[in-house]
Order: C-alpha cells, then sequence, then structure tokens
C-alpha cells in the first residue's frame, strides 16, 4: 500500500463518519420542531403508549431512540470501515485511524501496534504530515 492509497483510505473513513452527527442533528431537531410545535399530539401519543399518569415519557422515549438510532449508525459506519484493509496493519490487525496513528504511519509508514512496515513507500515528498 501507497501514502495516497492510506490517505485515500482514511479520506473515506472520515466521510463515513458524516452519517452519525446526520442522524443526531436531523434527529434532534425533528424532535424538537415535534415537541414543540405539536405539544398536545406529543400528549396524546404519550397517553396512548404509557398511560395518562406516564404521558410525559414519550419526550423522554423519542430521546431513548434517538440515542439508540444514533449509535446504531455508529456501529454500522465502524463496521463498513473495518472491512477495509487499507485502515488496518496485515500483520496484526492495528485499526490505523486514530489521529496518532494517522501521523506514525504517514511519517514512518510502520505500524503503530506491531512496528512492522504498512506503507511500501515512504518518500521524503509522501511523508508531508501536516496534511492531516
Amino acid at each position: 500500500m501507497t501514502v495516497d492509497e492510506y490517505r485515500q483510505a482514511i479520506a473515506r473513513y472520515r466521510r463515513l463518519h458524516i452519517w452519525p452527527i446526520a442522524v443526531f442533528g436531523l434527529g434532534t431537531s425533528g424532535l424538537l420542531y415535534a415537541v414543540t410545535m405539536y405539544p398536545a399530539e406529543m400528549t396524546k401519543l404519550g397517553t396512548a403508549l404509557f398511560g395518562a399518569p406516564n404521558a410525559d415519557w414519550i419526550r423522554t422515549a423519542s430521546l431513548f431512540v434517538l440515542a439508540i438510532a444514533m449509535l446504531a449508525t455508529s456501529a454500522a459506519v465502524h463496521c463498513v470501515a473495518k472491512r477495509d484493509r487499507r485502515l488496518s496493519c496485515s500483520h496484526c490487525n492495528e485499526f490505523l485511524v486514530r489521529e496518532a496513528a494517522i501521523l506514525v504511519v504517514i511519517a514512518t509508514g510502520n505500524c503503530t501496534g506491531c512496528g512492522r512496515q504498512v506503507i511500501t513507500s515512504t518518500n521524503e515528498d509522501d511523508a508531508e504530515v501536516e496534511d492531516f
């Protein structure tokens, strides 16, 4: 693997991490909109789901569902990223996406876990650490 291939894999990994942020942002704004614009409907839904004494639990339940959606999206993104073999060491399977690991791999061409070579090309021109 070359430095350019590794950089492309890191860029793809970072683009994938937009989805959990989007789920959280859109979900939170949608929940706030529903709670503020339709309080009577939210109370009716809460009464139908939890009974009259616990009708306000609908807001807490909505936040819980939002949190589960965000965690599920984050887990799915992580699973997709783990399938990209360019982001893991071929010797010890260390996941090389932490910021410190990215700097070390680009600068030295070696894995941060086992120290073996994971980048075949470590020319002076390729090892520009300031790009990340």
